[in-house]
């Protein structure tokens, strides 16, 4: 019953304390004047260039160059660790009865995984292809199809 006597006479006196409240606070806004948000104007082209300079660094710090035989050799070390691993951390867990520790191995087996396969690595770029010169309109190469010159 209390909660709601509270809560009848509640509405007039807030009605009241807000009226107050009110003409105070419309005579301090029309008094004095509210400034200017500040307009802030980028421009959106070197915001642009900036990111791709920074994406581009990025880009040459990781991107590394490795051939055929590097991708195979890549492959092959992603098979046996990531199959090495599960199998380590399957044998752990049931012999341990714990399914955390098993994930937790699978986990470190997969970050060195990453770690070994992941960044170009010199050992995979031991055998770079030599690739053809670009083609040039004065490598005197002539190529006819049907009586007419594609090349």
């Amino acid at each position: 019953m209390s909660f709601l006597r509270l809560r009848s006479h509640a509405p007039g006196a807030r009605a009241a304390e807000s009226a107050g409240a009110t003409e105070a606070t419309s005579a301090t806004r029309s008094s004095t004047p509210r400034p200017k948000p500040a307009t802030c104007r980028r421009n959106n082209s070197n915001i642009t260039t900036m990111a791709d300079q920074l994406l581009e660094r990025a880009r040459e710090a990781v991107e590394g160059q490795i051939d055929f035989e590097g991708q195979r050799l890549a492959e092959m070390i992603t098979t046996v660790v990531l199959g090495g691993a599960g199998i380590f951390a399957f044998f752990i867990g049931f012999m341990a009865q714990d399914i955390k520790l098993s994930l937790y191995i699978g986990l470190a087996g997969t970050a060195v995984t990453f770690l070994a396969v992941v960044p170009p690595w010199p050992l995979y770029n031991k055998n770079p292809e030599d690739w053809l010169a670009p083609y040039s309109t004065t490598s005197g190469i002539n190529i006819d199809v049907d009586g007419q010159k594609v090349g």
